[in-house]
């Protein structure tokens, strides 16, 4: 998707995703990442690289769109099949939601995620790059840094009592 003045969100979400990595790395996480530039990989292509690579944990990075350009705030969705997916998501939200200060659009189950089984999965909706503030947002360093340590710091909670060496894929 892209926002009123044009921002793209996949270059906004790889921003995101690389200071995510490298707070994982900071913790001695092993980090794959689904992309590293500017191509396109369909989702059914991230999942089987994730099932391949037999991730620990699954993390996708996204912005929400919306034909409401006053729609704003961050959403996580989660695999509907998995408890475990859904505790990562609340704990995931509520991380993100307080580092950012952004409007709660809540938890929503999918089931495009069942092909991971036995992975817990999130798809976090980091805001509406529809909404004009948003996109703005999205244009600041500062911004996609604090992102990654709401998504870091509720993934670190999720994990809070393994030993860290987990393979998680973004």
């Amino acid at each position: 998707g892209k926002g009123p003045v044009n921002l793209l969100e996949k270059n906004v979400v790889l921003l995101i995703a690389n200071k995510l990595k490298q707070l994982f790395r900071q913790v001695d996480a092993f980090v794959l990442l689904t992309r590293e530039g500017d191509e396109s990989i369909p989702v059914h292509n991230r999942l089987k690289m994730a099932k391949d690579e037999r991730a620990d944990l699954f993390i996708g990075i996204h912005t929400h769109t919306d034909n409401n350009c006053k729609v704003g705030g961050t959403a996580v969705l989660y695999k509907a099949s998995s408890r475990e997916s859904l505790d990562l998501a609340k704990l995931v939200k509520d991380e993100l939601i307080r580092k950012l200060k952004l409007t709660d659009r809540g938890l929503k189950g999918s089931r495009k995620f069942a092909v991971l089984e036995g992975i817990p999965v999130v798809e976090v909706e980091v805001v509406a790059i529809t909404n004009w503030v948003e996109e703005g947002l999205l244009r600041s360093p500062t911004f996609h840094k604090r992102a990654a340590e709401g998504i870091f710091n509720g993934i670190t909670k999720y994990y809070a009592t393994t030993d860290g060496n987990k393979k998680v894929k973004v």
